[in-house]
């Protein structure tokens, strides 16, 4: 999706400040310029762009970020635009893209809505995340509701950029283990940490030493800045550089086909008795990880949640 917005603070002052229309229809590519031209000029404050095929097989996949022109690779384009309230705007749209030679506009949606506090709004699509009895994953503005709770573990972590915000089924698998199993006093290494969220659960339920790996730029500051907000000591380190360490247990919740070629790295930093924690595995996949594993872990147990697989194994003593 691609969204235009021209309304400058001076613009602002002069719109309604409680009713707004939005209006959606469907055009031929080579039409998209004129339809955006038209409803600015008629006093559109934002526009937004997407494949009219968005979610069914003729949609035409776009892998990097959408740039004026893209829409050109659509078969059909869905033009959606914000209007101050006006009755009847979508008659009165249509007249006019029937002059400027668009034949037969159709107007498919004419919604009217009130201003709201949308920050709020998006808010509350994040609730607080409970993992078992004791550990709780809570946005940052709730966390004052059980900051001083007591016998509650709370990890702050916001939705953002990086993967771990306890709301899927593979977080919260590997988080509910921890609870389970709180490795105090172990060296505990996250790799493809993420949002840091499993390294922030792990120093929070007694780990005495936790690394985060992980070779995502963005991810690695986002770790590094939401174990600030936990006031928790974990080192973040890129996993694109050499790293010579041993530990405990590791813990690695990416997904199948990596955790299968990382098997004998895994096996050389787990000490011998040491734990691997595995997940971003789905249940057709567990035999594959599995059997890769194998050679260098006894599998101690398997968990699985909405077709989602997690597994714990033991690190067998002996040389690889």
């Amino acid at each position: 999706m691609r969204t235009k917005k021209i309304i400058d603070s001076d613009q602002k002052k002069n719109l309604p400040k409680d009713r707004w229309v939005l209006v959606t229809l469907k055009v031929q590519p080579n039409h998209v310029d004129i339809v955006e031209e038209t409803f600015f000029q008629e006093g559109a404050i934002s526009i937004d762009l997407k494949d009219a095929f968005e979610g069914e097989v003729r949609e035409s996949p776009v892998y990097e970020k959408i740039e004026d022109g893209d829409q050109l690779r659509w078969r059909r384009v869905e033009v959606a635009a914000i209007f101050p309230f006006e009755q009847n705007i979508a008659v009165r749209l249509e007249g006019i893209l029937s002059q400027v030679g668009i034949k037969k506009p159709s107007i498919i949606q004419d919604k009217s809505f009130v201003d709201r506090d949308w920050v709020a709004q998006s808010q509350e699509q994040f609730p607080v995340t409970r993992i078992g009895e004791r550990l709780l994953v809570v946005p940052s503005w709730k966390l004052a509701e059980f900051k001083h709770s007591e016998g509650v573990v709370a990890l702050t972590i916001d939705p953002g950029a990086a993967f771990g915000t306890g709301s899927h089924a593979t977080t919260r698998l590997c988080l509910k283990w921890m609870t389970d199993n709180p490795p105090i006093n172990k060296c505990v290494i996250d790799y493809g940490c993420g949002s840091g969220i499993l390294a922030i659960a792990a120093k929070k339920l007694g780990a005495a030493k936790v690394i985060g790996i992980e070779i995502d730029d963005e991810a690695l500051l986002v770790a590094k800045r939401n174990a600030e907000i936990n006031e928790v000591d974990i080192g973040i380190r890129d996993g694109k550089e050499e790293i010579s360490i041993s530990c405990d247990l590791l813990i690695a919740n990416i997904l199948a086909n990596p955790l299968i070629i990382m098997a004998p790295l895994f096996a050389s930093i787990i000490i011998a008795g040491g734990k691997v924690i595995l997940s971003g595995i789905l249940s057709e996949q567990k035999r594959s990880v599995i059997a890769a594993f194998s050679s260098f872990f006894n599998i101690l147990s398997v968990r699985e949640e909405g077709g989602w697989v997690l597994l714990e194994g033991e690190r067998i003593k002996g040389e690889l």
